[in-house]
């Protein structure tokens, strides 16, 4: 007989790695592309927050855009915040962490904007329903 296991990250008071439920790993380096399939970016599980945070070790100015994704829709768009403006990480030689509400979200996606990523550099990004 086999034992079921749950494959979702269900309700979490610690905030879980996009890049796996156990992992402290960084995400890919952002490239300054769009996202455009339904497989794009992290899945974030309907998690109800995300947690990033950019580190520029460099003096250059690094600036990462969010994109969600949401399956009932069927198209990306960029996130915005409560006051509406477009979720944006902004690090200068800094570690930077921002926690957003990403209600509803199927997927989320980083877009390099600003600067140039570099072996120092490091982005983050986890889910919490807490």
């Amino acid at each position: 007989m086999s034992q079921f296991k749950y494959t979702s990250w269900g309700r979490t008071r610690q905030p879980k790695n996009l890049n796996g439920a156990a992992s402290t790993a960084q995400l890919t380096a952002p490239d300054n592309t769009n996202p455009s399939g339904a497989t794009d970016g992290y899945a974030t599980e309907n998690q109800r927050f995300l947690h990033v945070s950019l580190k520029s070790d460099a003096a250059e100015n690094l600036t990462v855009q969010i994109w969600a994704y949401s399956h009932a829709f069927g198209t990306w768009g960029i996130l915005t915040d409560i006051r509406g403006n477009a979720a944006t990480v902004v690090a200068n030689a800094a570690t930077v962490h921002k926690v957003l509400e990403i209600s509803g979200v199927d997927r989320v996606y980083f877009k390099k904007t600003v600067g140039t990523f570099t072996g120092a550099d490091h982005l983050y990004a986890a889910g919490s329903t807490f």
